[in-house]
């Protein structure tokens, strides 16, 4: 099983032209990236995860953060 460096978890596309353009720039990346899409519990990733990455401009208290912080995983959130 190849290690993840870089997961990418989207509930919901609302721009598939960006969306392509993150595929394109993944797919020249030297490190592994995983895209996960859809509505899925995001425990089992924060179990392998070094950190938790939460940049949003309108999401301040998600589900997501606190899941991380309660794992022991180092959150940044913007």
């Amino acid at each position: 099983q190849e290690e993840m460096s870089l997961c990418i978890v989207l509930a919901t596309i609302a721009d598939y032209e960006y969306l392509q353009h993150l595929y394109t720039i993944a797919s020249h990346a030297e490190s592994a990236i995983f895209f996960l899409i859809g509505n899925y519990p995001l425990w089992p990733l924060l179990a392998q995860a070094d950190c938790f990455l939460r940049p949003t401009y309108s999401d301040g208290d998600s589900i997501s953060i606190r899941e991380a912080l309660w794992a022991n995983i180092p959150t940044i959130a913007s």
